[in-house]
C-alpha cells in the first residue's frame, strides 16, 4: 500500500505540480498549451488501435534492453499485482496517462512547437524515456514517447496522448492481472489434486 501511495504522490508532485507551476509562472493559455481539443471519433479509434499495436514492439524492445539491464518493471509488477485490479488501473494507467501527458506532450511538446514534427517528437521522446529513471525502460519508453508526440501533434489534441498512454499501460496491467489470477488458480487446482491424491 505504501508503494502504491508513493507512485501516486510521485506523479502528482513531479509531473502535475510542474504543469501548475508552469502556468502560474507564465500565465500562458492552458487550453492552447495543452492542446485541449476534442478528439474526433475516428481519431479516437485509430489512437486505441495504434496503442494496442505498439504492445509487441514495446515488449520486444523491453526484452532487448533486459539483456543488458535488470527489468525492474517486471519486479514491480510482481510485487504489486496482488492489489485489486481497479486500484492498479488507476495507479499505473489513469494517473500516469494524465499527469505525464499533460507535462510531456502538453507543456514540453508545446515548447518545441516551432520545430519539425520529427524533431519535436524525438526530443520529447528522449525526455520521456529519461524521466523514467530506469535504463531498462529507456529504449521502449523513448519509442512510445515519439509515438505519443506524433499522435498529439497530428491530431492537435492532448487527449490522443492520454488515451494512447492509458490503453498501453492498461493493457499491461490487465495482462499482468490475468496472468497472476491464472497462476493462483493453477496453484489451487494442483494443491487440491495433491490433497485428493493423499
Amino acid at each position: 500500500s505504501s508503494y502504491i501511495n508513493l507512485l501516486i504522490v510521485t506523479q502528482l508532485l513531479f509531473f502535475f505540480s510542474s504543469v501548475l507551476i508552469y502556468f502560474a509562472l507564465t500565465g500562458d493559455d492552458f487550453y492552447e498549451v495543452l492542446s485541449l481539443r476534442r478528439l474526433a471519433f475516428k481519431d479516437l479509434c485509430l489512437v486505441i488501435l495504434i496503442a494496442l499495436a505498439a504492445q509487441p514492439v514495446a515488449w520486444f524492445l523491453s526484452n532487448l534492453s533486459s539483456l543488458v539491464f535488470n527489468n525492474d518493471v517486471a519486479d514491480l509488477f510482481g510485487s504489486i499485482v496482488i492489489y485489486p485490479y481497479w486500484m492498479l488501473l488507476i495507479v499505473l494507467a489513469v494517473v500516469p496517462a494524465i499527469c505525464e501527458e499533460l507535462a510531456i506532450r502538453g507543456v514540453v511538446l508545446h515548447g518545441y512547437k516551432k520545430e519539425p514534427l520529427l524533431v519535436a517528437s524525438m526530443i520529447t521522446g528522449a525526455i520521456f524515456g529519461m524521466l523514467h529513471l530506469n535504463p531498462q525502460q529507456f529504449l521502449y519508453t523513448f519509442v512510445l514517447g515519439v509515438l505519443f508526440g506524433y499522435l498529439v501533434r497530428i491530431t492537435h489534441s492532448i487527449f490522443s496522448g492520454i488515451i494512447a498512454h492509458f490503453v498501453f499501460n492498461g493493457f499491461q496491467v490487465t495482462v499482468s492481472k490475468l496472468s497472476f489470477r491464472a497462476i493462483i488458480r493453477n496453484s489451487e487446482v494442483n494443491l487440491e489434486s495433491t490433497m485428493l491424491g493423499t
